[in-house]
């Protein structure tokens, strides 16, 4: 895998921490890890979908916080984005090299 795709799914993992650590909004979550993604090269349409579907709901978490005109999560927005974020951050490890596991079948 190219060395630029490898510095685009590293920014996307750091912004996903980020987050997940509290020091990112959602709001700067979905800005943030979309030009990577955009920037990526000859990654496969399956995996571009896959990684599409959990970012949307963020999306749909943070166009509903701008509509209610504030920040914070309400009812079930903090487990949906943060299964979101789990399923983003496996999709995009598993792309990095040197983070697989070398006794998984990809490895």
């Amino acid at each position: 895998m190219s060395d630029y795709n490898q510095s685009q799914y590293r920014l996307i993992l750091a912004q996903l921490v980020e987050f997940e650590e509290g020091t990112l909004s959602i709001n700067s979550l979905v800005a943030d890890i979309q030009d990577p993604f955009r920037n990526l090269l000859g990654e496969t349409e399956a995996w571009k979908k896959a990684f599409m579907e959990h970012w949307v709901a963020l999306e749909q978490i943070r166009s509903t916080e701008t509509f209610r005109g504030h920040r914070g999560f309400v009812g079930q927005e903090k487990n949906v984005a943060s299964e979101a974020v789990a399923a983003l951050k496996a999709l995009v490890q598993n792309r990095i090299e040197g983070t697989l596991d070398p006794n998984s079948p990809e490895g």
